[in-house]
């Protein structure tokens, strides 16, 4: 029995709903989460209201909350498929790539509709399944053929598949055809990429096939000026590690030793790493003397040792000029990729792309990369004194451009070791434990979170050099 003038619960629960949905449509999301919210504690047990604070907050930013709002409405209707799409979204957002892939592959299940199968094909590329997401956005698209989204990522999934004309005839098949805001920047940004591509590929090659760099710089030189935007919000952060850099005393010299003749196989070997002890690396270096075929992580890290050979070779001074630093850059690149599957030697990435240690951190759009890379090296990095503070620059400025597909970490790491033999100190090798997966992973993070302050990294870096002098110190005496 309702008395006069006072809602029950329902009613209550009804119009607040409303007011919600209201809210969320004219795009004011905080309000949104705050009606779907106060739902949800008038009627714990109604799944739309769930359902609904979970989607909003996921539009609102706020995805560790969506995690929890939308487990709630699972677990109270298992098989809603809106609940699983947002809470992939949710997981994709914090970086939970494979727990995103397990809630977009359950809202398949539930209901292939062009939207979700866009999705799965969208974290299928991002876990490196090019060939699965190509297949996913076919479905897509003969579901709902005027889909432009996943036309979009049809043309430039093919990209990732290293199919260039064909990617190149898909984005030209988009021209004239009604694209959203992002849809038209993710379009254009992937014709300037393989525009850049394509005008040095065939120097990359004879870099390989002959060492020759110079066709690569006349290549780099002749690259038009509009294709040359750098990424702003990159640099910006970019310039905080270089001020924390001139803020920071230089770390007192670390111990020096003659470095043994086969360093560039020890720097190598430790780049994954490989090894993590003498022994270990006894026995690798016995293994490819006597003719092991190196495949794997093997393969990446002998690629490693031209690297190391190749850029301890160049005029160091070479490096403050922004074409001659992108030419060895790209030069090491391809050396560092040889052979390693699915991999474009000496190539910026044509597609956007991240760190595995970073999920989160955006990184250079694909078509500012080369731009943000030359104006990295002459408004930052040639005004910095060489050593290990320019050095760790160099990483920073490296990882959150993120110019290559893959291998960023390790070339980094090669130009930093050469700063710090620039200046006669030893360079730095580090274990699963202190390295990428490991303590320097989590130094580079808090440098992102605090401004740019080095502090840590050079804590970590320290000590990896004082590892590298025991390394030299063991194998000494073996």
């Amino acid at each position: 029995m309702r008395i006069s003038g006072i809602m029950t619960s329902k009613e209550k629960w009804f119009r607040t709903m409303q007011q919600g949905q209201h809210d969320f449509q004219k795009g004011n999301l905080s309000s949104a989460v705050k009606f779907f919210s106060l739902a949800t504690e008038i009627s714990p047990s109604r799944v739309e209201g769930w359902v609904n604070l979970g989607v909003s907050q996921v539009e609102a930013g706020y995805n560790q909350a969506a995690l929890v709002a939308l487990q709630q409405a699972i677990s109270l209707a298992p098989n809603i498929m809106p609940a699983h799409m947002a809470l992939g979204d949710a997981q994709r957002f914090l970086g939970n790539f494979d727990s995103a892939f397990i809630a977009y592959q359950q809202a398949v299940e539930l209901q292939r509709t062009p939207m979700s199968l866009n999705k799965l094909a969208a974290i299928q590329r991002a876990r490196g399944n090019p060939e699965k997401a190509e297949a996913l956005f076919h479905e897509a698209l003969r579901l709902a053929p005027g889909f432009t989204l996943a036309r979009v990522n049809l043309a430039t999934v093919q990209v990732d598949l290293q199919n260039f004309d064909e990617a190149n005839k898909q984005l030209n098949d988009l021209e004239g055809l009604p694209l959203s805001l992002l849809e038209s920047e993710e379009v254009n940004s992937t014709r300037i990429s393989l525009d850049i591509y394509n005008r040095l590929q065939p120097s990359i090659d004879s870099a390989l096939r002959e060492g020759d760099l110079v066709p690569m710089k006349k290549a780099l030189l002749a690259i038009p000026e509009n294709l040359l935007q750098a990424d702003e919000e990159i640099l910006e952060g970019i310039r905080g590690y270089a001020n924390s850099a001139l803020s920071l005393s230089p770390p007192k010299e670390s111990g020096t030793c003659t470095l043994p003749n086969d360093w560039p196989l020890i720097e190598a070997l430790f780049m994954i790493p490989y090894v993590e002890s003498v022994d270990a690396f006894l026995k690798t270096k016995e293994a490819l003397t006597n003719g092991i075929k190196p495949a794997g992580d093997l393969l990446e890290s002998i690629n490693m040792e031209r690297v190391v050979s190749a850029a301890r070779s160049i005029h160091f001074e070479d490096l403050l000029d922004p074409i001659k630093a992108e030419m060895h850059s790209r030069h090491w690149h391809a050396l560092a990729t040889v052979g390693v599957e699915k991999m474009l030697p000496g190539q910026f990435k044509m597609v956007k792309n991240m760190s595995h240690s970073d999920t989160l951190k955006r990184r250079a759009e694909p078509h500012l990369v080369t731009g943000t890379f030359r104006q990295f090296i002459s408004e930052i990095y040639a005004k910095l004194p060489p050593g290990l503070l320019r050095g760790l620059v160099v990483m920073m400025a490296v990882s959150d451009m993120h110019a290559f597909p893959d291998g960023n970490g390790r070339i980094a790491l090669a130009w930093m070791n050469r700063e710090l033999e620039a200046v006669g100190q030893i360079p730095a090798i580090f274990t699963h434990e202190g390295g990428f997966k490991g303590g320097f992973a989590e130094a580079m993070r808090e440098a992102r979170s605090t401004g740019g302050d080095l502090s840590s990294l050079v804590s970590v870096t320290t000590g990896a050099q004082q590892y590298s002098q025991d390394f030299c110190d063991q194998l000494r005496r073996k």
